[in-house]
């Protein structure tokens, strides 16, 4: 079989993102900030698809979104430096 008898039929292309910072894990759920927190990898493994997006708060500290919004119910501030809890603009 020669190149030329080969054509391209289907194209799946695949974008890959990794976030450039020193925090690689969830501190509240300690999973990876690049895969989804624990709560929505439960929820996926029923089929249901969700974003599960990292949030930075004004101390620089990375969660889950879902994470840290659990976290504030009880607490108003961040998880590892203990100052008030602000979202990064």
């Amino acid at each position: 079989m020669s190149t030329s008898d080969m054509h391209i039929k289907k194209w799946d292309s695949v974008c890959v993102w990794t976030y450039s910072a020193q925090q690689d894990k969830c501190t509240i759920c300690r999973e990876s900030l690049q895969g989804p927190c624990i709560n929505c990898l439960q929820i996926r493994q029923s089929g249901v698809k969700n974003d599960c997006s990292v949030v930075v708060g004004q101390c620089n500290h990375r969660f889950h979104s879902h994470c840290i919004a659990h976290w504030l119910i009880t607490h108003q501030v961040c998880p590892l430096d203990h100052s008030a809890w602000e979202y990064a603009s």
